[in-house]
């Protein structure tokens, strides 16, 4: 870039704000969306411009989670196998070049393959991916469109170390490229006094589990742990919060263990900070997981805690200080940390205050924003490639 193209980008960006375009398939209640509307409704609004493009945004559950103040554009792509791709990649391309779209950032398989293209080819300068997850459950065909995304655009916002590692592991240029954008909490729904355990009147004999019902979550574990915890113990609940399709599976395993009175699926919560007020042990057992929502979430409600030693919640969580890590998909080592609580209650009560302790002082979602901010004004300095 020459001195005088400096000059004019210093002087036109000294008089706009940065734009971004946020890329995600639909807007619903899971962890990475509740993440992108939480940084929308939190970044500095005169520094950054964000725009939202979704998908398929149309259905109710969608549109009533849009964020206000934040330009929206729905492609109304249900599948990429029909001419609505092309009319929704040329809207895409036109929406780009006419807003003047400095980077897009993207989230998901699908947006972020479509989204890194039309980007590409509209002349914007960064497409950003955001890696969530390990992808160690991915499909043939998402590993080779990883492969192909990673080559256009090297650069990478990772939650964890765990995510930084899968983000650069087919590219060279995307190691040095990647950075960390941890998750946070909206302390706003956990109380100071949230931390002292569950309300007077509420059973303190409960474990629960907030999760969709998906294979990686791996609740299976979770229901054969609750049949080992109910052999020896007597009085203790398990609760499973959350929707999927494999609630007919699980429920059918429930009645097989014959623990229908001692283990429930409620389905999903409209208050999970209110549900995970009434545990006396929060538990997650993923086979994968990246930086856990759910898993923050336990932490600064105050909850004891039983994790699985997967991914990133090591990095959150450590073993034997503000909570327990278990060997992953074993019900056997799940059911014996949880006892090893539920008979150990001065333990769980410290283990407890010890993670709501670390939550606030390291999972504050508004940090989200300043991070990201500064992340944004690094990256679109003049003589920064692509």
């Amino acid at each position: 870039m020459t001195k005088q193209a400096i000059a004019t980008w210093n002087d036109s960006a000294s008089n706009r704000k940065i734009r971004i375009c946020y890329i995600i398939d639909k807007l619903g209640v899971g962890g990475t969306e509740s993440q992108l509307l939480a940084l929308l409704r939190q970044i500095d609004k005169t520094k950054i411009q964000p725009y939202l493009c979704l998908l398929r945004g149309k259905s109710s559950a969608s549109r009533s989670l849009e964020p206000e103040g934040v330009p929206i554009l729905d492609l109304g792509i249900h599948s990429f196998r029909n001419l609505r791709t092309i009319s929704g990649a040329l809207h895409l391309a036109r929406f780009l070049r006419r807003e003047r779209i400095d980077a897009i950032q993207t989230y998901f398989p699908d947006s972020t393959l479509f989204g890194t293209l039309v980007a590409r080819a509209s002349g914007v300068r960064f497409a950003i991916r955001t890696v969530l997850n390990l992808g160690t459950l991915r499909t043939v065909r998402q590993r080779m469109m990883r492969r192909v995304v990673e080559a256009m655009a090297p650069r990478a916002l990772a939650n964890c170390a765990a995510t930084a590692r899968v983000a650069c592991q087919n590219s060279s240029a995307s190691r040095t490229r990647t950075e960390l954008l941890p998750n946070g909490v909206d302390f706003a729904r956990f109380h100071a006094k949230q931390a002292r355990g569950p309300s007077k009147g509420i059973q303190r004999r409960r474990i629960g589990i907030v999760a969709n019902l998906r294979p990686v979550k791996n609740i299976e574990a979770f229901i054969r742990a609750a049949s080992i915890v109910h052999r020896v113990q007597d009085g203790v609940e398990f609760v499973v919060a959350g929707e999927g399709r494999l609630r007919p599976a699980l429920q059918d395993l429930i009645h097989s263990l014959g623990i229908e009175r001692h283990c429930r699926l409620i389905g999903d919560v409209a208050d999970p900070a209110a549900f995970l007020r009434t545990l006396s042990v929060a538990v997650i057992c993923s086979h994968s997981e990246g930086s856990s929502n759910a898993l923050m979430e336990y932490m600064a409600s105050g909850r004891a805690v039983v994790a699985a030693a997967v991914g990133g919640l090591p990095e959150l969580m450590t073993d034997g200080v503000d909570g327990m890590c278990v060997a992953p998909s074993s019900p056997e080592n799940l059911a014996a940390a949880i006892l090893h609580l539920l008979r150990r209650t001065e333990l769980a009560r410290v283990f407890g205050r010890q993670a709501a302790g670390k939550a606030r002082a390291h999972f504050v979602q508004s940090r989200r924003a300043e991070i990201i901010e500064a992340y944004y004004q690094r990256l679109l300095r003049p003589g920064e490639g692509r």
